[in-house]
């Protein structure tokens, strides 16, 4: 019996290397992924590389170029940044003054593609389908604002896509550098 769980359990692990197995012919973006991220969960990184293919289909755009944005802002995950903000108040009274400190947690950016939430905010993006991981929703707002930061900063040429990062020199040229490492 235990001899038949074991065969058992290496086929199960078998098929399943099978079907994830990375086919660059059929599924380079998938493929990319994985060798970005080697323990990610195939099934993720799957659903991922679909995303992206088609969005970047729709929009004519690099989705190797998305793949490797994303790894610089998330590591592939889908995640949420936030800043915490300590205010401090001061009250006084007949016994002596006393500091409150309130922490604040704010949301900045959001997704796999770490949107920032002032970003969607400007394009009107659904801020609560962003901030809950929905993960088409969350791609096809990336290639939006990639192709209109594309367009903003054309006369970069090649480099325009830096602009999804900031339009400030010395930022954008730290963010080519730091994405270009996925870009190989």
């Amino acid at each position: 019996m235990k001899s038949l769980m074991i065969m058992i359990a290496m086929v199960v692990g078998m098929l399943a290397q099978e079907a994830y197995a990375c086919d660059k012919k059929n599924h380079p973006i998938y493929c990319k992924i994985v060798s970005l991220k080697p323990k990610i969960d195939r099934d993720w990184a799957f659903k991922l590389s679909n995303v992206i293919h088609a969005e970047a289909k729709r929009h004519g755009m690099d989705p190797m170029l998305s793949v490797a944005i994303m790894m610089q802002e998330s590591s592939l995950d889908p995640v949420n940044t936030f800043h915490t903000e300590e205010h401090i108040d001061r009250y006084c009274d007949e016994k002596g003054c006393y500091e409150v400190v309130t922490k604040k947690r704010r949301v900045i950016d959001m997704g796999v593609a770490q949107i920032n939430v002032n970003t969607a905010k400007a394009y009107g993006f659904d801020l609560e389908r962003l901030f809950s991981f929905d993960l088409e929703y969350t791609i096809k707002c990336h290639f939006i604002i990639l192709r209109d930061k594309i367009r903003m900063c054309s006369h970069l040429g090649d480099e325009a896509w830096t602009c999804y990062h900031s339009a400030t020199e010395e930022h954008r040229l730290r963010y080519k550098d730091l994405v270009g490492r996925y870009l190989k």
